[in-house]
């Protein structure tokens, strides 16, 4: 089980510790399931 190893930090996070494909991602996105998680764990300059 995926989220025993703490909190998804990213939706790249999820996909890589969930095996989920990318199209099953999106959707999820799409439904507001992730709320305001970020697409990769990369922090931005624009973030801060």
């Amino acid at each position: 089980m995926a989220a025993k190893d703490g909190p998804f930090l990213s939706k790249d996070d999820f996909r890589q510790r969930t095996k989920v494909s990318k199209t099953v991602i999106d959707f999820m996105a799409d439904l507001g399931l992730f709320g305001d998680l970020p697409e990769s764990n990369q922090l931005s300059l624009f973030d801060f």
